[in-house]
């Protein structure tokens, strides 16, 4: 059986350099944390005006 080839997006992400890669990942990490913050403050708000539990368990955890 032949080898297969890799996919388009493999070889490009294995010729970018190591700054190109961290100028797209860093935005994305930040997003990520911050719209897990937006949500964690939804909940404890929600949580905090007495609604019930699966209201605000579902919108996000609090430890």
């Amino acid at each position: 059986m032949g080898k297969l080839a890799k996919p388009p997006g493999q070889r490009l992400v294995k010729r970018m350099s190591t700054r190109t890669k961290g100028l797209i990942i860093a935005p994305l990490g930040l997003f990520l944390f911050s719209a897990g913050l937006c949500v964690f403050s939804v909940a404890a708000e929600a949580n905090h005006a007495g609604a019930p539990f699966r209201q605000w368990f579902y919108g996000g955890r609090i430890v």
